[in-house]
């Protein structure tokens, strides 16, 4: 949520957290991939009366993007997903390191 709400030195003292816990950089990649894919599709869908209809998303999955507000701009989700997506192409095929995944991400995004 750190990231979403482009909150920078909170999301790297989170990620230095789970760092501290082992926490796999791929869930981390996971679950960001997700809320940004959710506020995309929140915020591409505009003002409309069935936003679930209209985006796959569930009602919770709706709320939770909308409490996320909109820090980012369409385009800059679009290519933060991208950059989410190759990194962890990256990671899966070598080319990433996986210790200095996230911090890559997170430079990107924040």
């Amino acid at each position: 949520d750190a990231i979403c709400k482009r909150q920078r030195r909170r999301s790297f003292e989170l990620w230095e957290e789970l760092q501290k816990i082992n926490e796999s950089p791929l869930g981390v990649i996971s679950i960001l991939y997700t809320n940004i894919r959710s506020m995309l599709l929140v915020q591409g869908a505009g003002k409309c009366d069935d936003l679930g209809k209209r985006t796959g998303l569930t009602g919770w999955q709706i709320k939770l993007a909308k409490e996320k507000g909109n820090k980012y701009s369409i385009p800059e989700l679009i290519r933060a997903l991208r950059v989410i997506r190759e990194t962890e192409k990256g990671i899966k095929t070598g080319e990433i390191e996986q210790s200095i995944a996230m911090d890559y991400i997170l430079a990107n995004l924040l």
